[in-house]
This record gives C-alpha cells, sequence and structure tokens, in this order.
C-alpha cells in the first residue's frame, strides 16, 4: 500500500509541474479535435447529475462522435478498446457469446441498462443481456462505470455498469441511413467476396403532443466457419427494430420505449469439435418507460421494463428456452442543500424462465452526495436487498475525492472507494438438469479502488490501483475423466487486482492520442482466458477538408485456456479506419487486422483476419 501512495505521489508532482509549464491561454479546438472538459456531466455514478471535476469514480463516456466513427462494427470491438474492459468473442464469427470483463469479471457481475433501465435473460448462464441484439447505429451514448455499485444499483453490479442509451427523436423532422458492406474471413481466406451487408433506416418527428421516433435495422454476414478447423460456413444474420414515444411538459416528462429483435446464427459442435450445420434462433421483445415528475427541491421517477427472451437451438440435442424479466423502480432525487444531495429508491424485480420457479427480489437504497464546491466531495450509500431464496443482504459504498483546482481548466484530482456486493446464482446455474446445483451460495465480495486523474483542455491522465475479494465465488468446474461438470462455490477467497492506465493528449490541435494499459492478475490463481498484460493505443488525424485517418493497435498478452491445459500466446492487432464528410454524407472505410496476422482468441475457435469494411451514412 505504501508502495502504491509513493507512485500516485510521484504521479501528481510530474502532472502539476507539466501543467504549470503550459499555456494556460490555449486556443479553442477545431471541431474535428478532442477536447476534454472537466464540465462533462456524468449520471451513472451517483443518479445526480456531477461534473467530471465532481466525480470520484471510474468512469468511461462514449459520445455521438465516437460511436459514429465505429459504425460498420460492434459495440464489443468498441467496448475492447477501453482501459479494464476486455471482450471475448468479438474477433470470432459474428454473433458468437460475447464475454464483457471488467477487471476480471464474468457477465453475472456487469449490469447492463438500457436507457436506465436493467435488462437481462433470465436463462443464460449468467442471468446476463446479448450485446448481440444491438447495433450500434440505434445507440446515441454510453457510460461505464468500473468498479462495484450495488449499493446504488443491486446485483449483479459486483464489477461494473454500462448503461447504454439509445437515439431518441430530435427536435423537428430527421431521417438518417446508414448502409455499409464488407468482408468477414478467417486468415486462411483471400478478400474476394462481398460477405457482409448491414442497413439502418431512423426517422424521428416533434409532433405537437409528442416526439416520435424509430429505428430499423438489419445485418447479414457468411464468412465464416465457427471452428478454427472448419469449412462449413456458418452464416449470421438478425434484425431490429426500435420505437420510441416521449413526451416533456413543463414538470412532468416521459418515454416509452419498445424494441423488438431476431438473431439467426450457424454454430458447430462443441465438443467433440467438429463442423456441423446447427442454427441457433433468439427473439427479443422488451417495453420500457419513464415517469418523470420535477418538483422544486428535486424529482421523483417512476420506471418499468418488461422483456420476454426465447431462444432455440437446433443440433443433436434441441434444447429451447423462453424467459421473462420484470422490474419496476421509484426513485426520488433531492437537494437538501447547495452541497447535499441525496437519492432515495425502492426496486421490484420478477425473473423466470420455463420450467424452473420464478424468483423475486426487492431491493432498498438511500445515497447521499456531498459538493464542496472546491475541494472536498463524498458519497455515502447503503442498499438492503431482500432475495426471495436467499433473504436480505446489506451493501454499503463510500466514495471521497479531493481536488486540487489550479485553473479553471486545470485540476488534480485523489479519489477512492470501498464498496460491497453480492451476486445470487442465476436460475440456470441452480436448476440445469446437468450442471444445476440448488445448494449454491450467493457471490459476496469487497471492492477497493485508489487513484489519480489529471484533466485540461488538452490532455487527461488518469491511474487507478483496484482489488476485488470475491467468497464464496461460483465457478463450473469439470472433470475430463468422468466427462462430467457442474456448478460449485469455491472453498477460499479469490483476490482479483490491478492497475489501469488511461492517457489521452491532442498534439497541434490536429491529432489525437488515445494509450491505455491494463494489468489484471488473480492471487493464487491464473485469470480464465483473460490476459495478465492488455493495452490499447488509437491516433487519429484530422486532416483537410473533414477528413479522418484513425490507427487502431490492441495488443492481448498470454492466456490460459479453460482447465489449464495450455496457454495461448499473445498477439497484436492493427486497423485503420479512413472516413470523410462532404454536407450530411459521410463515408467510412476500415481495414481491420490489416497485417492478417494469425492468432487465437478462443481456443478451437476461428479469429478473424484481414477485413475490408465501408459504408456510406447519410442525414437529412
Amino acid at each position: 500500500m505504501k508502495a502504491k501512495v509513493k507512485i500516485l505521489l510521484l504521479c501528481a508532482f510530474y502532472v502539476n509541474n507539466n501543467l504549470k509549464a503550459q499555456d494556460l491561454n490555449i486556443k479553442m479546438d477545431s471541431l474535428n479535435t478532442k477536447t476534454f472538459f472537466l464540465d462533462e456531466i456524468t449520471l451513472i455514478e451517483s443518479q445526480i447529475p456531477l461534473k467530471k471535476r465532481e466525480s470520484g469514480r471510474s468512469i468511461i463516456k462514449i459520445g455521438s462522435t465516437e460511436l459514429n466513427s465505429f459504425k460498420g462494427r460492434n459495440i464489443s470491438e468498441l467496448l475492447s478498446t477501453k482501459a479494464g474492459i476486455i471482450t471475448l468473442g468479438n474477433t470470432s464469427i459474428t454473433g458468437q457469446n460475447i464475454r464483457y470483463a471488467i477487471r476480471g469479471s464474468n457477465n453475472n457481475q456487469v449490469l447492463i441498462l438500457i436507457d436506465g433501465v436493467r435488462i437481462s435473460d433470465p436463462s443464460r448462464i449468467d442471468n446476463d443481456f446479448d450485446l448481440n441484439f444491438l447495433n450500434i447505429n440505434q445507440i446515441e451514448s454510453i457510460e461505464i462505470l468500473k468498479g462495484a455499485s450495488s449499493s446504488l444499483y443491486g446485483s449483479s453490479a459486483s464489477a461494473g455498469v454500462i448503461n447504454i442509451t439509445t437515439k431518441k427523436s430530435s427536435k423537428g423532422k430527421s431521417l438518417s441511413i446508414d448502409l455499409f458492406t464488407g468482408t468477414e474471413n478467417d486468415t486462411k481466406r483471400k478478400l474476394d467476396n462481398l460477405t457482409y451487408f448491414s442497413t439502418n433506416l431512423g426517422f424521428s418527428k416533434d409532433l405537437s403532443f409528442l416526439k416520435l421516433g424509430f429505428n430499423f435495422s438489419t445485418l447479414n454476414t457468411n464468412g465464416m466457419s465457427a471452428i478454427s478447423t472448419g469449412s462449413e460456413i456458418d452464416n449470421f444474420s438478425k434484425y431490429n427494430f426500435n420505437l420510441n414515444l416521449s413526451r416533456k411538459d413543463g414538470q412532468i416528462e416521459w418515454y416509452v420505449i419498445l424494441n423488438k429483435s431476431q438473431i439467426k446464427n450457424g454454430y458447430d459442435n462443441s465438443f467433440p469439435i467438429e463442423d456441423a450445420n446447427f442454427i441457433a434462433l433468439s427473439f427479443l421483445e422488451s417495453l420500457s418507460s419513464r415517469f418523470k415528475y420535477q418538483y422544486s427541491k428535486g424529482e421523483i421517477s417512476l420506471t418499468a421494463g418488461f422483456q420476454k427472451t426465447s431462444r432455440e437451438y437446433r443440433d443433436n440435442y434441441p434444447l429451447t428456452f423462453k424467459s421473462i424479466y420484470k422490474s419496476l423502480e421509484i426513485l426520488n432525487k433531492l437537494k437538501i442543500s447547495d452541497k447535499i444531495y441525496s437519492v432515495q429508491g425502492i426496486l421490484f424485480q420478477d425473473s423466470g424462465y420455463d420450467g424452473v420457479p420464478n424468483v423475486r427480489q426487492v431491493g432498498l437504497y438511500s445515497n447521499l452526495v456531498y459538493l464542496s464546491g472546491k475541494n472536498l466531495n463524498f458519497s455515502l450509500g447503503g442498499r438492503i436487498n431482500n432475495h426471495q431464496t436467499y433473504g436480505n443482504f446489506l451493501t454499503y459504498s463510500l466514495n471521497p475525492s479531493y481536488n486540487f483546482n489550479f485553473t479553471e481548466s486545470q485540476n488534480i484530482k485523489i479519489f477512492a472507494t470501498l464498496n460491497s456486493a453480492f451476486i445470487a446464482p442465476s436460475l440456470y446455474q441452480l436448476y440445469d438438469s446437468y450442471s444445476g446445483n440448488e445448494n449454491l451460495l450467493p457471490e459476496e465480495s469487497i471492492s477497493k479502488e485508489i487513484g489519480i486523474e489529471t484533466i485540461n483542455k488538452k490532455r487527461n491522465l488518469s491511474i487507478v490501483f483496484f482489488e476485488r475479494k470475491e467468497n464464496p465465488k461460483i465457478i463450473y468446474e469439470y472433470d475430463f475423466s468422468t466427462f462430467t461438470g457442474g456448478y460449485i462455490n469455491t472453498p477460499s477467497d479469490l483476490i482479483f487486482r490491478g492497475i489501469e492506465i488511461d492517457y489521452s493528449k491532442v498534439f497541434f490541435d490536429k491529432m489525437d492520442f488515445n494509450f491505455n494499459y491494463t494489468f489484471n492478475e488473480l492471487k493464487k490463481g491464473t485469470l480464465q482466458r483473460l490476459p495478465k498484460h492488455s493495452f490499447n493505443e488509437s491516433i487519429t488525424y484530422n486532416l483537410k477538408k473533414n477528413r479522418q485517418l484513425s490507427f487502431i493497435y490492441r495488443y492481448r498478452g498470454k492466456r490460459e485456456v479453460l482447465g489449464g491445459s495450455e496457454k495461448l500466446n499473445s498477439y497484436g492487432l492493427m486497423d485503420i479506419r479512413f472516413s470523410f464528410t462532404k454536407e450530411k454524407i459521410n463515408f467510412n472505410f476500415w481495414v481491420s487486422n490489416i497485417f492478417n496476422k494469425e492468432y487465437v482468441e478462443i481456443l478451437n475457435y476461428s479469429s478473424k483476419g484481414r477485413n475490408l469494411r465501408f459504408g456510406i451514412s447519410y442525414e437529412f
């Protein structure tokens, strides 16, 4: 711990001297150049709008500009470029199950919100949500809160929260069209045929009594085999329809969002590994709504969500899953004084799928936020969660931060967090006929974090040390001698710890440089499928006449496969993107894995080689 403090002090000294040496009269940035603002607002941390200098957590914000630059790619590929996040499956065939690991987590430890509403599939192993249902063209912004947040967000938020905000209707009338095509090949195939096609149509209109918006998207690809030794092509197709209605009238604001999606993907036999012509069908129907009333010192909101998911696997042993997830949350935000804010809420959840008992949870929580307006800020929260099977669990959070304000535009912030969390076993882990265990105990964890961040208009540096202690952990144990396996609780503590470094700088008002490095380890054990060392680097040149050229490099260190039978070699991938805009038309051109690097992300599964993606976006 003393070593960590020394490192933080040295970093603070270095940053402070560099800040003082810089010209304080930096000219305004061009429209194409990234700037870093201390006044940037985040909501995900405490449900209270906080400026960046007031926030005491590790938060990533992905805005519309960055999302637009990733058109033609997918959400998991974008997430994989961020510090502390590893997504497994995004370099395999489109439609592969995605693991979004934040600081070594599993999917059940990361809560997914869409427009602030919880979304999950109770029939999946980790009770998580399949990111393949979403289309990046339909997203307005993404906020990622790293670290435990169970006191505010409840179960499944022990490692992080991802809040995805979809595009809503805008003022007046608008229409947008996105058309993309390209290839989807492994390293063995040439760039000879176009096998990737995606479309998106968005429309919004401001009517006299409400705002109306909808999006419709499709994606089709047939370029690769699921397994690395296969020759049969496993196709993937999906469509997504999103309809949103909203209205704001004085103190009252509400919205209703209807979403319907369908996925069809091919897959191969996993054990034994062999080529096959299997098909999986997935259907999603969701309805979410929020009613908000603003009063003199705060606001109260009512949020409801309904999600129906069905999955059908057509192979040698056909299976069908149908699940329903419902949630209802009442939230009150109160401004007690100019410096003190509070949040109180209650959350009701009901989940289940065919053939197993439904589970109900009720969470009652409260959070207090103190903003000094100068140096010291902190938040304190607690939650009582009642689980139908496991009873009551108390979780807490403490998050102080301190600012060294040198000028209005230059700031150094030191922050720390202490959080507890619990996660109940999923219905699949409890009741699956082959691997379920009804005697499983909930996971409980304690997370610690200490960090330093400096920011001005042209540069941002963040260094964070983290640790998460879990006991008992739910794991899958497989006996290769009997070919049987099941879910068990670990008998001892699991301790995940590491460091994140995130650095961004603008050079010459023309070039954006981003670098992040993550060291992540499991004390007294090995991270399964996850690297200890990983880093991402990107350089974007803002050329003349609204042209952009980007280089993106991703490095993943050695990884141990499930069971520890062997290690996978490290690898690095280089992508190039070029775009230009003319009036209301935007052109995007991608070359991924430009050197056609051979590598293995997941043992026995195909990995993408050199591929092209290009498309056009038009908005009027």
